[in-house]
């Protein structure tokens, strides 16, 4: 199997091959390709899959078809019900499941990274920033990544390649057997 991209979810793991087909491994081993073309996928679980295809356009994707979300966007990061963007002008927005549609946060980003229903994560030009709603704070380090584990646990790829976990109040270095990570 050659992937571009592999991601894991709580459906499975998903593999995005170099023309953006996204293929899918579920916990049964199964393995299925789901039609289109993406270059960024975020799981939120429910056989329920979002993604950004290269053009920046959003989909939907439960019950084996696509639809289509208006807006474009850079980014994408999902967490149960709660969904949000980072769209071409570089805003956070939240998708709001009443009226289909994304709400403006009013907060600047490059990417980002939802933690919990309160709490998200922002990286602004390898700056960390842990938000709860839209409230904003900077937190020490430079980073490449944030990534979020299932139960809420912050690490970060920092710009030495190096590993780095949130303890509550800042980012410590976590020791690795590898000198250097270039992706997790």
């Amino acid at each position: 199997i050659e992937a571009a991209k592999v991601f894991h979810g709580p459906d499975g793991t998903f593999i995005i091959n170099k023309l953006g087909l996204v293929q899918l491994i579920n916990n049964n081993k199964k393995f299925s390709t789901i039609s289109g073309r993406l270059k960024q996928i975020s799981n939120p679980g429910n056989g329920e899959i979002w993604g950004i295809n290269y053009l920046g356009r959003i989909f939907y994707y439960k019950n084996k078809k696509w639809i289509q979300i208006k807006g474009l966007a850079k980014y994408i990061s999902t967490k149960g019900a709660k969904i949000l963007i980072v769209d071409e002008n570089d805003l956070i927005k939240e998708f709001n499941w009443r009226n289909k549609t994304f709400t403006n946060l009013k907060v600047k980003a490059e990417k980002v990274f939802i933690q919990n229903d309160q709490s998200f994560w922002v990286l602004k030009k390898q700056m960390a920033y842990k938000c709860i709603k839209r409230n904003c704070k900077r937190e020490n380090g430079k980073f490449k990544k944030i990534s979020i584990s299932p139960e809420g646990i912050v690490f970060g790829l920092n710009i030495k390649n190096q590993l780095e976990r949130y303890d509550g109040k800042k980012f410590k270095r976590v020791i690795t057997k590898p000198s250097e990570i270039r992706d997790f």
